[in-house]
Formats: C-alpha cells, structure tokens, sequence
C-alpha cells in the first residue's frame, strides 16, 4: 500500500516536466494538478504510518488464512472471511484518511487524456477469492 502510494506521489512532479506529452491539458490544468497533487502529499505525510504497518500486517496474515481456506476447500468461509476483512479494511480509520487525502485529486486526473485499459482491468464482480489467489 505505501509503495503505491508513493509511486503515485512520484509520478506527479514528472507530470510537470511532460506538458507536451500530456496534449489537451493546457498549462492552468497541469499547474492545478500539480498544486492538488502537493496538497495530496502534504495531507498523505500526516497518516499514522505505524497504524498503516498494522493493517498491511494483518493484510497479509489474513491473506494467509484465505489462502489456507482456498487450499482447504472451505471456500465459502474463505469467501465470507474475505468480504468481512474488505469490510473492516474499508472502515479502518487509516483507510477513511487516505481516502480523504485522494479525494483532493479528483476531477483533477479528468483533464489528463484517457489511457485505455486492457480487458484485465474489467469489472470483477461476482468472482470468488479463491480463483484470485
């Protein structure tokens, strides 16, 4: 999680230096987008790092017993296992301040030209852990 998110960071200060790659983004987007993406970065610094290390830890350990399960043929109390982890994941309150950091980019990655996705990236509702791990 902290090696996307620094990647993202990373990226933003490029951004500036490829203005001519960025065709249709005119210098008011790029400057704005830098300016929010700081603002990002600043709000990013104040998350509880230690308390993120926690839930990357517990993360992995519950991946671990999904996968048990997974090999197990328990796949349905993977699959609940899963659901209620991604639950509690989502309500941590790490997670609500990363999202709140975030959510000062959005509509700012809309003027930046649409890079098309492979068919990787479709919707994944309706799988089941299992066939994921």
């Amino acid at each position: 999680m902290k090696r996307f998110i620094a990647a993202c960071l990373m990226v933003l200060p490029v951004a500036a230096n490829a203005q001519n790659s960025f065709q249709g983004m005119s210098e008011a987007d790029m400057q704005r987008m830098i300016e929010q993406g700081q603002k990002m970065q600043v709000c990013m610094s104040k998350i509880d790092q230690a308390e993120l290390e926690a839930l990357e830890q517990r993360s992995l350990k519950k991946e671990d017993e999904i996968r048990s399960l997974c090999k197990g043929d328990k796949r349905d109390q993977a699959q609940q296992m899963a659901v209620a982890f991604g639950r509690e994941v989502n309500d941590a309150k790490v997670m609500q301040q990363i999202r709140e950091c975030t959510a000062m980019m959005d509509g700012i990655m809309d003027v930046m030209p649409q890079i098309p996705f492979s068919d990787g990236d479709k919707e994944t509702a309706g799988q089941h852990v299992c066939d994921e791990i």
